[in-house]
């Protein structure tokens, strides 16, 4: 052949050729498919009474609620293989397979799942365990200081009625030294005992008065009686002021005044 007339070959050979080794590479991809759908059938069995069952539980992927992760949220349960696409069924295959050849580590992965499980729930009930014991805490402690408050209330009563009780007593046999008693010494119907006038409230006055932690033998219109007459203006003027020390005498007095125009006006909302 003449060397001046020689042509290259036509490059529908090499066309030809990597048609070939795709087709080729397409073919071994459809056995191994055929095969992995193959070992499926297997697993899965001819039940297809189960296969219809299924077919009633099935929600499309599309309406699914998937978690931010994009965990779908409706799984409950395996997949069903009736309602997979090629790519999603292979890969439900090979992690089918994968499963079955790494027994163990699927196990353990399970058992840690369990572990896990398990410490949360206990958590929870610790959780729970501690809010109620923190719960019945405050409430005995609420408890106990409401006790302490009505003991505190009950005794500081007993202590008002000795004091009247003394100091009537003393008025009356003239033991008192002219000019010895000062503002707290005198019994007001206030609890705690006041430091000022500005304790002699009409609300504090009707707390310790009406309370129900003494006295139930009286009603309450009694009870503002008989105080009404330990406090009027006058008798206190005369049987008790002298025995009051200078300086304090003019705070006494107004003193007076507030609680008789509290328990006025206690009386008048009782009628």
């Amino acid at each position: 052949m003449d060397e001046s007339t020689w042509a290259p070959p036509s490059t529908s050979i090499k066309d030809d050729k990597d048609a070939m080794r795709a087709q080729m590479e397409e073919d071994e991809e459809q056995a191994f498919r055929d095969k992995l759908f193959d070992a499926m059938e297997m697993d899965l069995g001819q039940d297809s009474a189960y296969n219809h069952f299924n077919s009633y539980a099935h929600v499309p992927s599309r309406w699914r609620k998937r978690s931010p992760t994009g965990r779908d949220l409706n799984d409950t349960g395996p997949p069903d293989p009736n309602y997979m696409n090629d790519e999603e069924y292979a890969e439900y295959i090979r992690e089918g397979m994968w499963e079955r050849t790494h027994k163990a580590e699927v196990e353990e992965r399970e058992r840690r799942k369990e572990r896990a499980r398990e410490r949360k729930e206990k958590e929870k009930r610790l959780k729970e365990e501690s809010k109620r014991l923190e719960a019945e805490a405050i409430e005995e402690r609420r408890r106990k200081r409401e006790e302490k408050n009505k003991r505190k209330l009950r005794d500081s009563w007993m202590a008002y009625e000795s004091r009247w009780s003394t100091l009537q007593k003393a008025a009356a046999s003239s033991t008192i030294v002219a000019g010895s008693l000062d503002f707290e010494f005198l019994p007001w119907p206030v609890h705690p005992p006041p430091k000022s006038i500005d304790a002699l409230t009409k609300e504090s006055i009707s707390a310790f008065v009406l309370s129900d932690l003494h006295s139930a033998e009286k009603s309450k219109k009694q009870r503002l009686r008989d105080a009404l007459l330990l406090y009027h203006p006058d008798r206190f003027e005369s049987k008790f002021m002298p025995f009051v020390r200078d300086q304090d005498r003019a705070m006494v007095t107004e003193g007076v005044g507030r609680v008789v125009r509290a328990l006025n006006a206690l009386t008048e909302e009782g009628r």
